[in-house]
């Protein structure tokens, strides 16, 4: 039996070799699992600006800025200069940077049927139910 550390860390290895095998094998091998999490944080905060994607990332403005020049550079994001307030910069993807970001959704949805798989619908409840509560407190 492991422990609730040693049962986090392998799934956390899990998933990142999950992903990593996936993204291997695909167009998209050229970013790194970080680019794919800017990606995903792009897609699902519905064009943010480069201040709000860095919040969400938990990241320096500065820090963000360089990671979406790199994204931007291989035609992953576009941004786009508010109208009202030439500061102020959103980031929007771009076809290609749209399609990691549900290419991800779709490893994180085949990664959930490891665990549909494994417990029977009372015990899935019952983990999924727990693992909200552990979301909440954290704040994510």
């Amino acid at each position: 039996m492991y422990s609730l550390a040693e049962i986090f860390e392998r799934l956390s290895l899990s998933m990142q070799l999950h992903e990593t095998d996936v993204t291997a094998h695909s167009v998209f091998a050229n970013l790194s699992v970080t680019q794919i999490h800017y990606l995903d944080a792009i897609r699902h905060l519905a064009q943010p600006t480069v201040s709000e994607l860095a919040e969400h990332m938990k990241v320096t403005k500065p820090t963000a800025t360089v990671a979406l020049e790199k994204l931007d550079r291989k035609g992953y994001i576009k941004k786009v200069s508010s109208s009202e307030d030439r500061r102020v910069t959103y980031v929007h993807l771009a076809t290609k940077g749209l399609k990691i970001s549900e290419l991800h959704d779709q490893i994180h949805q085949g990664y959930a049927e490891y665990f549909k798989n494994a417990l029977n619908a009372r015990e899935l409840d019952h983990l999924i139910l727990l693992l909200n509560k552990v979301v909440l407190r954290l704040g994510l």
